[in-house]
């Protein structure tokens, strides 16, 4: 079994997504798996039970107010408390949480600022494309990497 640190990126290996940084032991020769992506190490603790990671884009902060209301409240007025995520909104979070595979999303710029949701099914070739109004139903069925930012400008076209 050899060690490697994984340079940059992620990599997902039975189950379990590292990051970068993380230290991986393994009988495959990740150097010449992955040129350029691993270091084979020496002796460094192993990361043996990490848990499997989704990333789920985060909520928008509240808006700050208007100049006009800041201007309204008085200083000995103490602040409202920031409110709570309507429910719809953490709705949307549990239910993608319950999507089958990893959340990609961070990977596609372009899929954050429309609101959608890409994951990555393990074992399963391509990308699925959803709506984050709608995780459970896929918009697109395995699609290639390349293929995700055109399926999503042609989705947002038809609209």
């Amino acid at each position: 079994m050899a060690k490697y640190r994984l340079r940059f990126g992620s990599y997902t290996a039975e189950g379990i997504l590292y990051e970068a940084g993380d230290v991986i032991e393994t009988s495959k020769n990740l150097s010449k798996a992955f040129p350029n992506r691993f270091d084979m190490i020496g002796d460094v603790p192993v990361v043996k039970s990490k848990p499997p990671q989704s990333v789920v884009p985060k909520p928008m902060p509240l808006p700050a107010p208007r100049p006009a209301e800041a201007a309204v409240s008085s200083p000995t007025v103490a602040p409202a408390p920031v409110a709570p995520l309507p429910i719809s909104e953490s709705a949307k979070v549990e239910e993608s949480a319950k999507v089958e595979g990893n959340n990609v999303t961070k990977r596609f710029p372009l899929a954050i600022d429309e609101d959608f949701l890409v994951f990555k099914r393990e074992g399963v070739c391509g990308f699925y494309v959803y709506d984050i109004d709608k995780p459970s139903i896929p918009l697109s069925g395995g699609l290639r990497k390349n293929q995700v930012n055109p399926f999503i400008r042609e989705y947002l076209k038809g609209k």
